[in-house]
């Protein structure tokens, strides 16, 4: 029986091959082996899911081939992959088209960038000048109000959601996260809060490419941002936007609100499909896979 085991899509050559010899190493026929992207795991548990609706309830038609662009955004990482797909009854033929791996974008860079925000602000209020604090001190406090950011993001998509799923209306900007942090400065507690207009307000430039890109500058991850690897990936394999089908966005980043928003407008679509377990989806996508005729 075939053996799927799923690796991120920015995994290289070598990597993909240690990953073959551990997998030998714990037992495994490597004749008996499929490695399979993470992002296209993903994508194989949507279709599956998809495959329990109604034809008239499904968000996909697949009997002709469709091209999806699966945009996989994770704590650290950023995967892109436009595959063309067909399903014909329990037959689904996926060729993968092009994949782009970004290792150094990911949930982490938009939760520093609010750090940065919040940081500057309480030093601003309490006018803290940087000789004040040792780099000790420093790097304790942005390390706590970092965790502070990453908490305060996943609440508001949180609330986010559930206004989505009920019949009440909400204005999403003011929806705010608030903690109190121990031992913050100078030993003392400090009450933190953040809405969700300032979140994106200070994350802002990760959602745009830039005009002009310099690279060789000290501070180049400032130039970090979820537009560029989409455009990347098209460019290198010669793949027109317009191409596109469907937009298949998953990854822990994905579930913010404002990442799902700015996909829409950068391919001009009016929805964004997504996982219905978005942190099982690989998983689940790689328990089906031998299920389907490849």
């Amino acid at each position: 029986e075939l053996t799927t085991i799923t690796v991120p899509a920015s995994f290289n050559t070598d990597q993909i091959r240690d990953t073959i010899e551990a997998a030998k190493i714990a037992g495994f026929n490597p004749e008996r082996l499929k490695i399979l992207p993470e992002p296209i795991a993903a994508l194989f548990d949507f279709i599956n899911d998809q495959a329990m609706f109604c034809k008239e309830d499904r968000l996909i038609d697949i009997a002709e081939p469709k091209r999806f662009l699966v945009f996989d955004i994770g704590g650290g990482t950023c995967d892109v992959a436009v595959v063309d797909v067909h399903q014909d009854a329990n037959s689904l033929k996926i060729e993968e088209k092009a994949i782009g791996r970004y290792d150094e974008l990911g949930g982490v860079d938009f939760d520093n960038w609010a750090c940065e925000y919040l940081m500057n602000k309480f030093f601003e209020e309490n006018r803290i000048r940087k000789g004040d604090i040792t780099s000790e001190e420093f790097e304790e406090m942005k390390t706590k109000l970092t965790n502070f950011c990453e908490r305060a993001k996943e609440s508001i998509s949180s609330e986010i959601e559930f206004y989505f799923d009920s019949s009440s209306k909400q204005d999403f900007d003011n929806i705010y996260y608030e903690q109190s942090i121990p031992n913050f400065y100078k030993k003392n507690m400090v009450a933190f809060k953040i809405t969700k207009k300032e979140y994106d307000m200070a994350t802002n430039g990760l959602y745009y490419q830039p005009r002009i890109i310099q690279r060789f500058l000290p501070n180049a991850s400032k130039f970090k941002n979820i537009e560029s690897p989409i455009h990347e990936t098209l460019k290198k394999e010669n793949i027109s936007i317009n191409s596109i089908d469907y937009v298949f966005a998953t990854g822990g980043m994905s579930q913010y609100i404002r990442v799902r928003e700015r996909l829409k407008e950068i391919f001009r679509k009016d929805k964004i499909l997504m996982p219905q377990k978005p942190l099982e989806a690989v998983a689940r996508g790689a328990a089906v896979y031998n299920y389907y005729n490849i």
